[in-house]
């Protein structure tokens, strides 16, 4: 179901997964998870892509 609200209101989300056997750096999670973020941006309103 889908609800409006006022003012309308819309997500676009950038997911990154980290594992201990990747042992990435935070600083390095939270690049992928900018860079998926902004191909969210890019794709369209309401959208959740995760980091490649």
């Amino acid at each position: 179901m889908t609800q409006l609200t006022n003012p309308r209101v819309t997500l676009s989300a950038g997911v990154a997964m980290w594992s201990c056997q990747q042992r990435e750096s935070v600083v390095n999670l939270f690049i992928c998870a900018d860079k998926a973020l902004y191909e969210a941006k890019h794709a369209g309103k309401n959208k959740v892509i995760p980091y490649q």
